[in-house]
């Protein structure tokens, strides 16, 4: 009884956490292309990602940003999707794919990392 209550337990957390996450991808969208958004699905996402060209940042591991001119106006970070300056709006089945692209996609962070080792334990001015 007790490892089905923790299941249940385990299964509204997760469900708690998308939810909120996946609202937080629909407020940014809308926060970032506040006059420009659109709903659309996984495949969309797929088709249009593959039609530009993109750059990785160091940091940013699960970022793309467009090249050059495209830069403003191509992006996938903080789970925000920007193509040619307009916002998608993924719907639930899709942010979930997309969340599972997303870290798949990921760029590896070494663990000996020296740019970022001991950051948060020194002084920043």
């Amino acid at each position: 009884m007790f490892f089905v209550a923790v299941l249940i337990a385990a299964f509204i957390v997760a469900n708690v956490i998308f939810w909120v996450s996946y609202s937080v991808h629909r407020g940014m969208v809308k926060m970032e292309t506040p006059d420009k958004y659109a709903n659309g699905n996984f495949s969309q996402f797929i088709s249009e990602f593959a039609n530009r060209s993109w750059e990785r940042k160091d940091g940013w591991r699960q970022s793309y940003f467009g090249i050059g001119n495209e830069y403003y106006t191509n992006k996938i970070h903080a789970d925000i999707i920007k193509f040619s300056g307009v916002g998608m709006i993924l719907d639930p089945i899709s942010y979930f794919r997309f969340k599972i692209w997303s870290y798949k996609n990921a760029i590896p962070m070494p663990n000996n990392s020296k740019e970022y080792k001991g950051y948060w334990s020194k002084k920043h001015e």
